[in-house]
């Protein structure tokens, strides 16, 4: 089980300056729900001579060389995955109907993207992409897992918050049809 952090001094900045809002709050993951990111993923470590061994949450521990089998240290993973941030952020595709979905919640929720998107000046890239799609909700960049950076430190999220994932009407808590959101 993994422990709790404080968030860093960044994220909490970011966060400060979201303006309030009355109406309920959303925060919605961007990778795999807005965006496809395991498509693009699996295309640069191709490129790269790398493979997925299995198809769990986390990266580190399931990303090896093709040719000799060897599973990448955290470290190697973690500079893989900045590298291909930074080559895809700016031109990642859409998840079918994320777009029309976030836009009809966005009528009576307020809508905040909480992204796990590490380097600083990808953020403004993705920004730039979910523009370009319609989706133009305030956006907050974490490198703390957004479940417990949503219970934290974002402004009206309740204090069992789950990341509500649009697209399939389930959430990232419970891996089926949300009791708390239908």
């Amino acid at each position: 089980m993994s422990t709790l952090s404080t968030p860093g001094r960044g994220v909490l900045d970011q966060i400060a300056l979201l303006p309030r809002s009355p109406r309920p709050l959303i925060i919605c993951d961007v990778d795999e729900v807005v965006l496809h990111m395991i498509l693009h993923l699996e295309e640069f470590l191709a490129a790269h001579g790398l493979v997925f061994l299995a198809y769990s949450y986390r990266l580190t521990g399931n990303i090896a060389e093709e040719a000799s089998g060897r599973v990448l240290a955290a470290d190697e993973v973690h500079r893989l995955v900045q590298a291909f941030f930074e080559d895809i952020a700016d031109r990642q595709t859409i998840v079918d109907g994320a777009a029309p979905a976030l836009t009809r919640l966005s009528e009576a929720f307020e809508i905040v993207f909480l992204t796990n998107l590490p380097g600083v000046a990808n953020k403004p890239l993705r920004e730039k992409l979910l523009a370009a799609h319609g989706l133009t909700f305030r956006s907050s960049q974490t490198q703390v897992p957004r479940a417990r950076q949503s219970r934290r430190s974002l402004p009206g999220a309740a204090s069992r918050s789950c990341s509500l994932m649009t697209a399939r009407r389930t959430c990232n808590r419970w891996r089926r049809p949300c009791p708390q959101h239908g």
